[in-house]
């Protein structure tokens, strides 16, 4: 039984059995996702098909791609080991917080993973007296200025 899933415009990946498993198109994929299994969740073109068209596009409608792998960190720590596993595997990384952009800044590379980081939204060690802080990348200006506003900063 063959299993047909689109990719984007006219690309297409068609999976026929044990072919799939050995395809050298995928090797990469499976060993990123051996290798980071434990930093987070996938979404695979394998395991939730149905899911990955969330994250093909943002806002616009002009231009989408459908991503072959989307990875969502337990936490902010697990996103460099991640991105190192990445660039080892020569494999493009699409960064997706909110895709609420205008611009398809977050619209996946062809063959590319998408690494989500909206749901990352702790503010890790602020420094009141200096104005520092340390923040995850899926914290919003607004949630950002009610943590400091307070303290006169915004």
């Amino acid at each position: 039984m063959s299993n047909f899933f689109p990719l984007s415009g006219s690309q297409s990946v068609h999976f026929l059995g044990q072919q799939f498993s050995t395809s050298p198109l995928f090797k990469h994929y499976r060993i990123l996702i051996e290798s980071c299994a434990k930093q987070g969740q996938f979404l695979s073109f394998e395991t939730t098909p149905e899911w990955l068209s969330c994250y093909e596009r943002d806002a616009q409608h002009l231009q989408a791609k459908l991503p072959l792998l989307v990875f969502r960190p337990h936490t902010s720590a697990s996103i460099a080991p991640f991105v190192q596993a990445c660039y080892q595997l020569n494999l493009p990384i699409t960064i997706r917080c909110g895709g609420t952009g205008l611009v398809g800044s977050c619209v996946p590379s062809t063959e590319g993973v998408v690494l989500l980081t909206g749901h990352l939204k702790q503010m890790r060690q602020y420094d009141a007296k200096n104005g520092i802080i340390n923040l995850d990348p899926g914290v919003t200006v607004r949630q950002l200025n009610r943590h400091v506003e307070a303290d006169h900063w915004f």
